[in-house]
């Protein structure tokens, strides 16, 4: 809302000052300009409807084994989100470097980038991951008291820990697909990874082959890895580093 109003007044000093501005719609659009963010925007607009929904079918997994395990995944998620929180703000500076790096028209260095950010990024995140693991029970009790819910969410944190330095390799790859502007491979992938490997294989490893809930976390935790081995090719060997922006004639 501050921001409407921030728009508003300056428009309104605008009109003042010079009262021959006028503010009206245009027909005169670039269409290839128009296509081009959408070519970029519309992958990252469906990931996020996608993974909403993705999320919504691992709360109906879960929530099929009663309150503990339910608990205990609530638990482990906002562990997690925290966790997520910090890895999204640690890739948003390479997707900067990197657009930048293609703009000058230097796509060796915006590999180079993207491959020492996702070096980074893993080191930062096993370090992080192999700190908290010992005192996973000690975070746990700080949510519940209930000795089976205890057990549970540490035995989540047990597997999903290890599995986070591969996580960070597939968000660095997300990060890269934004900042070069070849959304569609990241973006894609992930889709298929909640839905094909995530969800999939959490349903076959609990159901099909009786691991209950040990089942979706290994399912989780495989998933992280596989994306983030997956990840890692493709930011080294990958066809992104070339800009999308073509250069204005002189």
């Amino acid at each position: 809302m501050g921001k409407i109003l921030s728009i508003i007044g300056q428009t309104y000093i605008l009109r003042r000052n010079y009262p021959e501005l006028k503010i009206k719609f245009t027909r005169d659009v670039d269409v290839a300009w128009a296509r081009l963010v959408l070519r970029i925007g519309l992958p990252i607009l469906t990931l996020g409807l996608m993974n909403g929904i993705s999320f919504l079918m691992q709360l109906r997994l879960v929530n099929v084994f009663g309150i503990v395990v339910t608990t205990a995944f609530s638990i482990g998620f906002i562990i997690m989100n925290i966790v997520d929180s910090a890895l999204f703000g640690l890739s948003g500076a390479p997707a900067i470097m990197i657009g930048q790096s293609l703009g000058a028209d230097k796509p060796k260095r915006a590999r180079e980038v993207a491959l020492k950010a996702a070096l980074m990024i893993f080191i930062i995140m096993a370090v992080g991951a192999g700190a908290l693991y010992p005192f996973k029970r000690v975070i746990s009790d700080l949510f519940v008291d209930d000795v089976n819910i205890l057990d549970e969410t540490e035995r989540y944190l047990q597997i999903l820990l290890p599995s986070l330095p591969f996580f960070g390799l597939f968000i660095t790859s997300l990060s890269t697909g934004r900042g070069s502007g070849h959304t569609i491979f990241p973006t894609s992938f992930d889709i298929v990874r909640h839905w094909g490997i995530t969800i999939t294989l959490s349903y076959l490893l609990a159901f099909i082959f009786g691991m209950g809930p040990l089942g979706i976390w290994i399912a989780f935790s495989l998933s992280n890895v596989i994306a983030g081995t997956i990840s890692i090719i493709w930011i080294k060997y990958g066809n992104w580093a070339r800009a999308v922006v073509k250069r204005a004639p002189a």
